[in-house]
């Protein structure tokens, strides 16, 4: 046994395992028909940035797991694809949405800028997201709003992956490797295999000390079992992001399902102009960030492959976006290549 715990001491300290009490989220709120008395007049408030609230962000999905497992809305919603009954315990599931929402974070920015566009289409028209949807478009927190950019996003991301093009099985092959690892952490640290022999042990009776050691064989089944599996096993990866030079037909045909009829989506290579509510696709390209004195105080380099949402044009003609839900002054003069993807709501 010793020598299956030293081989695997090394892969399995370096798996970030989720420790956590039992978080399943209560869905003992009711959802009502929200009436809005004061409508959003801007879906990118910059008073909001505090609040991650500058349009969407796929990073929300690695950095506040913890908080999104427990939203009641997104718990429904994991429940659809992946329920507990799936898993040997809670503890095995949370690990899993865990790992879930990480492959959303590495490959979401098509997704976020996806919701950007539904939520700036619905602006001022809460009521009709609602009715739409039948979620809130937000809620309000300790008196500040709170977008369910989120749950539109894990919405959107399931049509996309599981119900459209792949199957459930995509999900779970990514990480399998790291599953079974985690399934023998939990097993080597449970009360069944710490279970020792009691110090008495030889005045046991002959049933009794049986007893026993059909408990320890099953004990090393069970461990070697796992072993194997984890030996076996690989993380596949596959690139479930918005692929650059996309026709965003899921999005087209995702919002058709709620009733939103929309034109085929156009692209537009390397255009000459911008307006607010086009989706960016650029490679190579430079963005500044804006603080909230709407100052540019800094800039990320060379951002590789990436989308963002237009929310203004400046006087001055300069670009500003919305991009890992904060706001950038977008800078292409030295890209590769840049597309537009133009998604119209048809007359």
């Amino acid at each position: 046994m010793n020598k299956f715990l030293k081989k695997l001491s090394i892969t399995v300290a370096l798996i970030n395992l989720l420790a956590t009490s039992k978080v399943k989220a209560e869905l003992t709120t009711d959802i009502k028909d929200n009436s809005y008395n004061n409508h959003i007049t801007s879906i990118f408030d910059i008073d909001n940035i505090d609040s991650r609230q500058y349009g969407a962000s796929q990073l929300v999905f690695a950095y506040h797991f913890d908080e999104l497992v427990k939203d009641p809305l997104i718990w429904q919603e994991l429940q659809k694809y992946f329920p507990l009954s799936d898993f040997d315990s809670e503890e095995e599931a949370i690990y899993f949405y865990k790992k879930y929402f990480e492959i959303i974070y590495s490959c979401g920015c098509g997704y976020a800028a996806s919701c950007d566009y539904v939520f700036k289409l619905f602006e001022g028209k809460e009521d009709a997201f609602y009715k739409t949807f039948k979620f809130p478009m937000y809620t309000i927190k300790n008196g500040k709003i709170d977008f369910n950019y989120e749950l539109f996003m894990l919405k959107f991301f399931n049509y996309s992956i599981i119900d459209t093009n792949y199957s459930k099985d995509v999900i779970i092959n990514s990480m399998m490797k790291d599953f079974y690892a985690y399934q023998i952490d939990l097993y080597i640290n449970s009360p069944e295999y710490k279970k020792k022999l009691p110090d008495n042990f030889h005045e046991l009776s002959s049933e009794e000390r049986e007893e026993w050691m059909n408990f320890d064989k099953k004990r090393e089944a069970k461990f070697h079992r796992l072993y194997e599996k984890w030996m076996n096993a690989n993380n596949s990866y596959v690139n479930l992001g918005i692929e650059l030079d996309s026709t965003f037909g899921n999005l087209s045909e995702y919002l058709s399902l709620y009733g939103i009829d929309n034109t085929k989506v156009r692209i537009e290579y390397n255009p000459s102009t911008y307006a607010i509510g086009d989706i960016v696709a650029c490679k190579n390209f430079r963005l500044y960030k804006i603080d909230e004195n709407n100052k540019i105080y800094d800039g990320i380099d060379n951002v590789d492959a990436h989308y963002v949402f237009v929310t203004n044009i400046l006087d001055d003609g300069k670009i500003m976006v919305s991009s890992w839900g904060d706001q950038y002054i977008f800078d292409n003069s030295q890209a590769t290549w840049t597309e537009k993807i133009l998604i119209k709501k048809s007359q």
